[in-house]
């Protein structure tokens, strides 16, 4: 940084909005360790660079020198943002410079942090049709925890040829946070006729009961599915009970949507929303025409939301409290009979 620099700070952009639980961070360790003193690590969802009024998250603000020059340093709370920015007022000590060596940044949902556990393994599950040859090809055997690839093997399934929209599903009997699925085609031959174009979707009630439901995409894969086995992830988190895998068949009915084994993995499970009242400032309320499930559902998947409703007056609706990420209001709004996420791992 520079020496005339009154409001020094340094940034990282995650590319991408996440939960951050811990900040590691290197110092100098060769002199100069009072370069590095009285700073606040905060989280932002938009660029503070270019969005200059944006309101941030605080991690944590780190009081006197930072000693010992390297530290794991916990948030006071977990924050949500996409942008990680360290910052000092330099007013006392203008020409103080402003030095770190490596910042690292941790949180409970990224990408390359998930519990491992097959939440699909030997789950119900079903499909739109099955073909009716003398192969024991149910829907079941994509969950059996067998990766193979052989349609011989018996632990595949195909849908009915002549079926125009095919689909695969697995009920994982709870909701759940989504951020990456495993699929497994067929490596005996086929590969490039059975399965190609297809949407993963997360749903909160069943599909195949409430067909007018809408969906969260996980992902769709365009093109042929080649290697035969990958590790597909989620275009954003997404949250749900019940995984399909579906394609749109008009142009060629008689290939089919044929799958080997799906696996299903997600960095947490919902516990429990607690019951609360709510003062706060720089918040909006949004109403929306949706059951609780859904709303809890759209609550615990967005980063800004931070408690739900049930609008009780004779049709399903709710009501979202997020955070503004602009000076809203400078009052505290009272919100009663709020429910709060609360987030618990799973036992692996």
């Amino acid at each position: 940084m520079d020496h005339d620099d009154l409001n020094p700070w340094w940034q990282v952009d995650l590319q991408a909005v996440y939960r951050i639980s811990r900040v590691q961070i290197v110092g100098r360790s060769d002199c100069c360790a009072e370069r590095l003193n009285d700073f606040a690590i905060e989280m932002y969802v938009e660029d503070p660079a270019v969005t200059v009024r944006i309101l941030p998250w605080l991690c944590h603000f780190y009081k006197g020198v930072f000693r010992p020059t390297t530290q794991d340093i916990k948030c006071d709370s977990v924050v949500s943002g996409r942008f990680v920015r360290l910052s000092r007022k330099n007013i006392r000590h203008p020409g103080q410079l402003f030095t770190l060596c490596e910042v690292s940044v941790y949180g409970p949902d990224t990408y390359a942090v998930d519990t491992g556990r097959n939440l699909a393994l030997r789950k119900p599950a079903k499909a739109s049709s099955t073909y009716t040859a003398s192969y024991q090809i149910w829907a079941s055997n994509v969950v059996d925890g067998s990766p193979s690839g052989n349609f011989n093997d018996l632990t595949c399934h195909s849908g009915e040829n002549g079926d125009l929209n095919p689909w695969w599903q697995v009920d994982l009997q709870a909701v759940y946070r989504i951020s990456r699925v495993q699929i497994v085609g067929r490596s005996d031959c086929c590969a490039t006729e059975w399965l190609h174009d297809f949407s993963i979707e997360m749903y909160v009630e069943d599909p195949a009961v409430s067909v007018s439901i809408q969906p969260w995409l996980c992902h769709f894969y365009k093109g042929v599915f080649k290697p035969t086995t990958q590790d597909i992830k989620c275009d954003s988190v997404v949250a749900g009970r019940f995984v399909r895998l579906s394609r749109n068949n008009t142009r060629d009915p008689e290939k089919t949507l044929q799958l080997c084994e799906v696996s299903v993995y997600g960095p947490e499970t919902y516990a429990y929303f607690r019951k609360t009242n709510l003062s706060l400032t720089d918040v909006i309320v949004t109403t929306l025409p949706l059951g609780i499930l859904h709303c809890s559902v759209i609550c615990t998947t967005n980063p800004l939301c931070m408690a739900v409703k049930v609008v009780s007056d004779g049709t399903p609706a709710c009501q979202l409290v997020y955070r503004s990420v602009h000076r809203a209001r400078e009052t505290a709004l009272t919100l009663s009979n709020f429910f709060v996420p609360t987030f618990s791992q799973l036992d692996v």
